[in-house]
């Protein structure tokens, strides 16, 4: 037995649902609220699965309805002696990782010219059946644009058609906040999420799963000197999460007009998406 003050209470005790039990001052347990309380044992079975974790102190009362201020006080007390959550009941922070949904950058490119200043082109591409948050599109160029050309992609819908529908989201080489390298080198060029916020970039990242989209690529300038690679072959490269895929040929439409025609070639491009976990 344990000495509460002037009070004694016996050890047995059964843990409650709540990890708590009231113990009479005679020994017995109460269940529910208790009319009359004498003394309460705290257990916690989780901590010490043996038993009860010790006497935390005594309530006096003797009244058979206790006054309103009795049970509020009893109820803070109690609160009080709820302890703060371990090191193990923590959440744990979630960490994001970055995977290839498709890509078909390592396919033979073609011999067309597929000058910017003529034509935007697009690309469609499907997800697998995961939600993913666009990380950035890879983008090759054959041509790299004149200093501080402006050449943008852009995350489009898809219309029930297959075709192009409305724009998602502005991509920029470098994407972010900060500043923005919007000039396109030869060779591969990242493009990613752009926006004053994390909160407005994030908004715009969303991939649902099961669902097909576009990456639209345009110069601003109609003497832009850049130019991107198409491909002729209809495969894909390895390493990409499964169900995801870039279709078969691409479109393409002349600047500032909305009519999109179909392209034999697709254009070369790898996505990338992020999961936490």
């Amino acid at each position: 037995m344990e000495t509460l003050g002037r009070r004694q209470v016996g050890a047995r005790a059964r843990a409650g649902a709540d990890g708590f039990t009231f113990v009479s001052q005679g020994g017995a347990v109460m269940a529910g609220a208790p009319q009359h309380l004498s003394s309460y044992i705290r257990c916690n079975p989780l901590s010490r699965p043996t038993g009860c974790a010790g006497a935390i102190g005594a309530v006096a009362g003797k009244a058979a309805h206790p006054s309103a201020s009795l049970l509020i006080a009893l109820g803070a007390f109690l609160l009080a002696m709820v302890p703060a959550p371990s090191q193990a009941q923590m959440i744990p922070v979630l960490q994001a990782q970055t995977h290839q949904l498709a890509s078909n950058l390592g396919q033979t490119s073609a011999s067309t010219a597929n000058a910017l200043k003529d034509y935007s082109y697009a690309q469609a591409f499907t997800t697998g059946s995961q939600q993913f948050l666009l990380n950035n599109i890879r983008v090759d160029f054959t041509a790299a644009g004149k200093a501080r050309e402006q050449v943008y992609a852009y995350l489009y819908s898809a219309t029930s058609s297959g075709r192009p529908g409305s724009s998602l989201a502005m991509l920029a080489i470098g994407g972010g906040s900060g500043i923005i390298a919007t000039t396109p080198a030869v060779g591969v060029n990242k493009f990613a999420p752009m926006g004053a916020s994390l909160q407005s970039r994030m908004s715009q990242r969303i991939l649902e799963p099961n669902t097909t989209y576009f990456v639209v690529v345009q110069a601003f300038s109609s003497t832009s000197t850049a130019s991107v690679a198409l491909t002729d072959s209809n495969g894909e490269d390895s390493g990409g999460v499964s169900g995801s895929s870039i279709a078969d040929g691409g479109y393409r439409r002349e600047r500032w007009t909305s009519n999109w025609t179909a392209t034999g070639s697709a254009l070369k491009i790898k996505v990338s998406g992020e999961r936490f976990v």
